[in-house]
């Protein structure tokens, strides 16, 4: 009888392992992307120029969790958001799908070179990444060395009301009246005026679509520039190298328009992809008649 028990026993776990009843769970979980192509992205300094792709992502057991979308550099550092930004919706759900639109923001500040588009999902217990290769052209960064020695020059600017122009090209610091600056309007970078009650530095882009009266309405081009307040306490006169300039731009957050006022030092991103650091030395009047004297340091 122990015998035939034992028999039966036997052909019992013999049944059971042969239905994997008794085998230890198997983690099989995994990612799959699906990313749509980038190729070759152009800087502008005319503005920022996007990109927009769908990514769909697919986990062997259950929905991914998206965990980060990045940009990096090919050689896998972190690209800063001035230069390069991404963002992507709230993914939607299909089973064990999840699909999501990136949109990639290229501005004036990006350089040439290779970059990766890095998007990350977790599903159950697996972690996985997909990198998406992509090149930037038309912005040579390596044109001026990161050291260069800066040239200080002094200008006045006018708000609206005043006889002194309110336009000013940065990479040359020359201020232009209205009628020189439309002459010369692919090389302005910044209209002053009193804007909302503020002194104020605006793109000729900003001040054509939101202040009124600007001439800047009618140019054909309206360059974006943009522009990042230093911290304050820095004196405009510790910043005669591209590398100090350069490294509180990338510190900063960049607008397209900026409130000024006596002493402050405001980074400009000019048409030619330079950043030129500003200092408010003097001001004079007030409102629409307010006058600024500045010095800036540029290539």
């Amino acid at each position: 009888m122990k015998k035939v028990l034992a028999i039966i026993a036997s052909g019992l776990m013999v049944a059971f392992v042969g239905c994997g009843l008794l085998n230890p769970t198997t983690n099989d979980d995994s990612v799959t992307f699906t990313v749509g192509a980038i190729d070759s992205l152009t800087i502008s300094q005319a503005g920022n120029q996007t990109k927009t792709i769908t990514a769909t992502i697919k986990g062997e057991n259950e929905a991914p969790t998206l965990s980060s979308v990045a940009i990096k550099t090919s050689a896998d550092a972190a690209v800063a958001t001035t230069a390069i930004d991404v963002s992507y919706s709230s993914p939607t759900t299909s089973g064990k799908e999840i699909t999501t639109t990136i949109t990639i923001t290229v501005k004036p500040a990006a350089c040439n070179g290779n970059y990766k588009l890095v998007v990350s999902a977790t599903s159950g217990s697996a972690t996985s990444s997909q990198e998406t290769a992509f090149k930037l052209v038309g912005h040579d960064c390596g044109a001026v060395a990161v050291d260069t020695v800066l040239t200080s020059t002094t200008a006045t600017l006018g708000a609206q009301g005043s006889s002194n122009g309110s336009f000013l090209d940065a990479d040359a610091m020359t201020a232009y009246l209205s009628s020189a600056a439309t002459t010369h309007q692919a090389d302005v970078d910044l209209q002053f005026g009193s804007y909302s009650s503020n002194p104020t530095f605006m793109s000729p882009q900003f001040a054509a679509a939101n202040f009124t009266g600007s001439v800047a309405a009618n140019w054909t081009t309206k360059n974006a520039t943009t522009f990042v307040k230093a911290p304050s306490g820095t004196s405009i006169n510790n910043l005669d190298s591209l590398s100090e300039v350069r490294a509180i731009w990338n510190a900063g957050t960049a607008a397209d328009n900026v409130t000024v006022a006596l002493n402050d030092v405001i980074i400009c991103l000019t048409n030619q992809g330079y950043p030129v650091a500003i200092g408010i030395t003097a001001v004079s009047g007030t409102g629409s008649s307010m006058d600024l004297t500045v010095k800036g340091y540029h290539r």
